[in-house]
């Protein structure tokens, strides 16, 4: 009776096969619960080495291989696991995870979570990332609505509370900042130790306070309109004459005379008025930054590492505490005084980099808050106006024209897009962010390094290509000329690494060879200061930092490891939120000290044009957590470290002593309308 096959060779070793797999895949699950990934790793390749048909061991493998950041292996994996078990609903949740992670195919990403929903529709966790993908695609109202079903499914969970929060951020470009921060406070009033609502909704106001006036006026108008609605409602309903079980006119009562309807129509009036007074009061930029305020502070309360409640209440602080000193001095009694000891006091703790005024954005800080925005980044630029890229990249190739033609410093205008013969070895990209400077970069130079602290902004770097419409619409199309050595750096066509701290060549299934070839040839996870050093001493031609100083105060250390990267005659190329009060004074000197704008020449600063010390450090930190810094303190930099500036955007002063030529590097908020956000752009030559 013994069946064919049994205690053959064949079945023996498949059955000891099977308890290996077995015993591998359960010793995988503890180091992997230990935390141990790469053990894990191991231990789930030997399990479906022993048994290749093991659906799950692949699942588990690549959810490691995804926190590994091999993110190809980890799709293939999860790809091997759904073909074995279909029917299995998180088989396909996780495929869709990674491929949203590894930024390859956020269509297929969303085919996945949508398999896996036909499967189990009542997963809160698919529904929640099935909302992320489709607004990131820009579907924005099938994405509203997977976000309304996850909250459904866990009301009280972090997945429910995260996609109220995302539906919250989903409203302020449909239906204004106003709606945005009317959800988020609902979110609050369900889950008042969200420390992410408490951050978003702060941040919000913020936004509201430093946008246009006008801005403000419409939003303000939005809530007066929604409070004096809902008043007028309240009192109808407490008008209308109910029977004896409330529900309507009861038999044989009178409606309300003329006189008592004009009555009540007054007193609607006189609470919608009311009600639009409190919500006016409630949108002056004083008490929005004092609301937001409060709300980074009981972040903090419940969870005291937050660095991105941390900076931000920082800033704020610093910004308040400079309103309190302007009001002091318009004061009768001893507000002058007052005003100048406070100054004083600030300006030495920045100074001195306390923890009132941090000298720099910590990396934390700047991680956290560009891996949240990555998705949008690109998108949030275009609708900012944003022009830094395009700038830089015009600054730099009019300075290497001249320079190619020997006449540099005759008054060419900045902005020409002949391409010199001047030909580089290597360039830094400081802060590049998704890679939008990538590609002209790569115009000039054999090869091409980025360097950031958001792993998630290199993910999209790592995939950016030369010809992306994206980067003409954001950063002007690249000269003509690519430099020897691109097209064998394209032929590589080495996959992308993801979040890995370095990454050469990188490429994979974001771009191709065929697509004009990869803007960077190398990625690094790392501070920009950092970064700099880590290069051989002079082994740098070129160096940018395109809107990425706005995340340090004090600049010295920055310049002193350009100095240290950058060969003799090597560019330093930067833009520099302004500093507005150094402005205002520098507004008042006359014309003849200052450069013309556009003009190319060596203009070498002498020693006396270090910051006034009573403006001391020469930069400063903004409620919106971005520095901003004068002029005559990057100058000052500049000389102390052997640099000398070839062009500069940023110092003609007008014939009524007005500030002109400030390059406008983008809007402070998406209304067209909204205040201008005004930088230097300077491009300095090294001159040990």
């Amino acid at each position: 009776g013994v069946g064919e096959g049994y205690g053959t060779p064949e079945s023996i070793e498949a059955e000891r096969n099977a308890y290996d797999s077995a015993d591998a895949f359960a010793l995988g699950n503890t180091e992997y619960a230990a935390g141990r990934l790469e053990g894990a790793r191991q231990r789930y390749l030997e399990a479906v080495r022993f048994s290749p048909t093991h659906s799950f061991a692949w699942a588990n493998l690549g959810n490691v291989q995804r926190e590994l950041r091999d993110m190809s292996a980890a799709v293939e994996s999860h790809r091997t696991a759904v073909s074995l078990l279909p029917t299995r609903a998180r088989h396909w949740y996780n495929l869709g995870v990674s491929l949203y992670s590894s930024r390859s195919n956020l269509n297929q990403a969303v085919d996945a979570f949508e398999s896996a929903l036909k499967l189990n529709g009542a997963m809160g966790n698919a529904q929640y990332n099935l909302g992320v993908a489709l607004a990131e695609l820009g579907r924005h109202a099938d994405a509203k609505q997977r976000y309304i079903e996850a909250a459904k499914l866990e009301p009280n969970t972090m997945v429910g509370f995260g996609a109220r929060c995302n539906l919250c951020n989903l409203l302020a470009s449909s239906d204004g900042l106003a709606a945005q921060a009317q959800c988020l406070r609902s979110l609050l009033d369900d889950a008042p130790l969200y420390e992410r609502a408490m951050v978003n909704l702060a941040g919000t106001l913020q936004t509201l306070a430093e946008a246009g006036k006008s801005v403000v006026r419409s939003e303000t108008a939005k809530l007066a309109a929604m409070a004096g609605y809902d008043q007028r409602n309240k009192l109808a309903a407490m008008a209308a004459p109910r029977d004896a079980e409330g529900e309507g006119e009861g038999e044989g009562q009178q409606p309300p005379s003329e006189e008592a309807e004009e009555d009540l129509s007054d007193q609607a009036t006189a609470l919608a008025v009311a009600a639009a007074a409190e919500v006016a009061g409630a949108l002056t930029p004083t008490a929005l930054l004092k609301e937001a305020r409060r709300l980074y502070r009981r972040a903090l309360e419940v969870n005291p590492s937050s660095a991105l409640a941390g900076h931000a209440l920082a800033a704020l602080e610093a910004s308040l505490s400079k309103e309190a000193d302007s009001r002091d001095k318009n004061s009768k009694e001893k507000g002058k005084e007052r005003g100048k000891e406070k100054g004083r006091s600030r300006r030495g703790a920045a100074k001195k980099g306390t923890s009132a005024v941090p000298v720099e954005a910590s990396a934390e800080y700047v991680g956290a808050l560009f891996d949240s925005y990555a998705s949008e980044f690109d998108a949030s630029l275009a609708s900012l106006g944003y022009q830094v890229p395009r700038l830089v990249s015009q600054a730099v190739s009019a300075v290497l024209t001249a320079r190619a033609r020997g006449k540099l410093g005759d008054g060419e205008e900045l902005g020409s897009e002949e391409l010199g013969s001047e030909e580089l070895g290597l360039a830094v990209d400081l802060g590049c962010g998704t890679g939008l400077c990538g590609p002209w970069l790569k115009s000039y130079a054999r090869k091409v390094i980025g360097v950031d602290l958001s792993s998630r902004m290199l993910e999209v770097a790592a995939a950016r290509v030369l010809n992306d419409p994206q980067v003409e619409r954001l950063a002007g199309r690249p000269p003509g000329k690519l430099v020897k050595g691109q097209a064998k750096a394209s032929r590589a066509g080495i996959a992308p690494k993801g979040r890995d701290a370095s990454s050469a060549a990188p490429g994979g299934e974001g771009g191709s060879a065929a697509q004009g070839g990869y803007a960077y040839d190398e990625l690094r996870l790392a501070d920009m200061g950092a970064a700099l050093l880590d290069l051989d001493k002079g082994a740098a031609d070129l160096v940018i930092a395109a809107d990425a100083f706005c995340y340090l105060g004090d600049l010295d250390r920055l310049f002193s490891a350009a100095a240290h990267a950058l060969s003799p005659g090597g560019l330093l190329a930067f833009t520099a939120e302004a500093l507005e009060q150094v402005l205002d004074q520098e507004s008042t000197q006359s014309a003849e000290t200052n450069s013309a704008v556009g003009s190319l020449g060596a203009m070498e600063k002498a020693k006396g044009d270090a910051p006034d010390p009573l403006l001391s450090p020469g930069w400063r930190l903004g409620p919106s957590g971005r520095y901003q810094h004068s002029r005559a303190y990057l100058t000052g930099l500049a000389t102390q470290h052997g640099f000398v500036a070839l062009a500069e955007l940023s110092s003609k002063v007008g014939p009524n002593g007005e500030q002109q030529g400030l390059v406008t590097a983008r809007r402070r908020h998406a209304d067209p309308e909204a205040d201008p956000v005004k930088a230097h752009l300077l491009v300095l030559t090294y001159r040990p």
